[in-house]
């Protein structure tokens, strides 16, 4: 949103000649500038917080592994941690697994079930706004610019341009393009676990799996806010079968199999 106010901030600099008014829009787009660079700092500093947290859940909670430093490592995170010391793998995740390639390979399969999904819905939405954004353009276009002298259909192309160019940039476009890569790397690495499932999760294959996961959920943009929300109830269905179907939480179901040592 910040991006396209200052695309807005400039296509609204086409109307006016004015040496006063340049000047106020153009302190205008500084002050929007630096909140977006505020913000961005602290979105960073989030996001890279979320992304260690969940690499020593898998670490610590899936392998069973200690960490040393621990307490430095969360020193900075932006969220507090006190309440998860005593929460056990299964408050997080579906699997029963004791510790070792089974747990890894389940719970790193359950995250990519679900981020595959989001994935994939942000990325259509952004198409979408881009697809009726750019319609929009041309419609408007069609729609006023015969009745427009030259000076003005000048103006007008030059406000469409800017806002054209900002659904085109990589903030819509490109991000569009990063949540559906991401949604097709979440489906090779669960057809990977699928086949290493058959193989009894064999130890490289359940870690290679696991650093592409953390690779691709980490190189992507987050998805869009109220996407889950919105897809809450029928994700939860589709999981559940899922998770029946696979055997994954049952007690007894990964038993006596050698890929339970990590």
């Amino acid at each position: 949103m910040l991006q396209f106010a200052v695309a807005l901030l400039a296509a609204t600099s086409v109307f006016s000649n004015n040496g006063e008014h340049l000047l106020a829009l153009a302190g205008i787009g500084v002050v929007v500038l630096a909140v977006w660079l505020v913000c961005d700092f602290y979105y960073r500093r989030h996001r890279a917080s979320g992304d260690q947290a969940r690499r020593l859940l898998l670490v610590i909670r899936g392998w069973d592994e200690d960490v040393a430093e621990l307490s430095v490592i969360q020193a900075g995170f932006t969220a507090p941690v006190s309440q998860l010391a005593p929460m056990s793998v299964e408050d997080y995740f579906a699997t029963t697994a004791p510790a070792g390639t089974i747990r890894v390979s389940e719970m790193v399969d359950e995250s990519a079930f679900f981020t595959a999904d989001l994935q994939r819905r942000s990325g259509e939405s952004m198409l979408l706004v881009l697809f009726f954004g750019l319609v929009g353009v041309v419609v408007a276009w069609l729609a006023f610019a015969p009745q427009l002298d030259g000076n003005a259909r000048v103006i007008a192309a030059r406000v469409l341009l800017a806002f054209g160019v900002f659904l085109l940039s990589s903030d819509v476009l490109g991000a569009a393009f990063a949540h559906l890569r991401s949604a097709a790397s979440m489906d090779a690495i669960r057809l990977r676990l699928s086949a290493a499932r058959g193989r009894r999760h064999p130890l490289g294959d359940v870690l290679q799996a696991m650093a592409d996961y953390n690779a691709a959920v980490e190189g992507t943009p987050l998805p869009l806010p109220g996407i889950y929300k919105r897809r809450r109830t029928e994700l939860g269905r589709a999981w559940a079968e899922y998770k029946l179907a696979m055997g994954i939480g049952a007690s007894t179901a990964h038993a006596g199999s050698s890929g339970d040592a990590a």
